[in-house]
């Protein structure tokens, strides 16, 4: 499976990126091979104060690749990027799950 992380307005930290691919990696197993490539775009909050720092809702919208499937986009808001990550990796699986296409493909396998 192809991955491709992407952030507006700040670069991701190593460990952003380590926890993005540990959840991804994890709904694969879930749901097979199915899902030929992930596209992630990381949203920070709105800047505020003379730092720069961000408050506000964080997001995180996949875009996936899925044989049988096609183009299946999910996304997440909460106030914690990595919790953004996780809550969006969810429904991108229980998306893939729900669909009868993918979901009788990866069962005969």
């Amino acid at each position: 499976m192809q991955i491709t992380i992407s952030a507006e307005g700040f670069l991701p930290t190593d460990t952003l990126r380590e926890h993005v691919l540990k959840r991804l990696r994890s709904a694969r197993r879930a749901v097979g091979s199915r899902v030929r490539a992930v596209r992630v775009l990381l949203l920070p909050g709105t800047r505020t104060g003379t730092a720069g720092s961000c408050t506000g809702l964080k997001s995180c919208t996949l875009v996936a690749d899925v044989e049988g499937a096609g183009t299946v986009k999910v996304g997440s808001q909460d106030m914690d990027l990595y919790r953004a990550v996780g809550l969006a990796v969810t429904r991108l699986k229980s998306r893939i799950q729900r669909n009868p296409k993918v979901a009788e493909r990866t069962a005969r396998k």
